[in-house]
């Protein structure tokens, strides 16, 4: 015996977002966006990551860091530079 799936129709929300908090677990990781509702929604990096290619993420300063061994980038505050 298997159980039934229930399908229903998906829903879509259209609204200014703003990025409150950050998730992650074994497999995955992502944003936490806000609609002006208060209503919170959660979007899978990989999701985030196809909507930013070609934008512009207006104007950054970066500092070189080091962690243990790697070098990378980090974005540091205006008021810092």
């Amino acid at each position: 015996m298997y159980k039934e799936f229930v399908e229903r129709d998906k829903i879509r929300i259209t609204d200014t977002l703003s990025i409150v908090d950050w998730f992650t677990g074994r497999s995955s990781a992502g944003l936490i966006v806000e609609d002006t509702k208060g209503q919170r929604y959660e979007i899978y990096m990989s999701d985030i990551f196809r909507h930013l290619g070609g934008k512009s993420l207006g104007r950054l300063t970066l500092e070189e860091t080091k962690k243990g061994t790697a070098y990378g980038w980090k974005i540091i505050d205006e008021e810092a530079a």
